[in-house]
């Protein structure tokens, strides 16, 4: 099954527990982050599996200090900028 939502607060009000195998988050969204959502979306399913993206590095150490060793943060870079590895070690 495939939901695609502009609203994080309608998509929270439209998820069913265990209907999905991954959720593809955006970090930065108008009413709540993504982290925000994951939260509220947890306490519904706790199984859930989540991939956060973002193109906005200051997102980063947040990210690092919630989610180091549970999570795959997927850093989208535009055409022009310049690649960067990070180590989450």
């Amino acid at each position: 099954m495939v939901d695609v939502f502009n609203n994080p607060l309608e998509s929270l009000s439209s998820y069913k527990a265990g209907a999905y195998d991954l959720l593809l988050l955006d970090i930065k969204m108008p009413q709540m982050s993504g982290f925000e959502l994951y939260d509220k979306i947890k306490n519904i399913d706790e199984k859930v599996k989540v991939c956060f993206i973002t193109a906005f590095e200051e997102y980063y150490d947040e990210f690092k200090k919630k989610f180091l060793y549970h999570m795959i943060l997927l850093k989208f870079l535009r055409p022009q900028s310049s690649s960067k590895s990070v180590s989450l070690n």
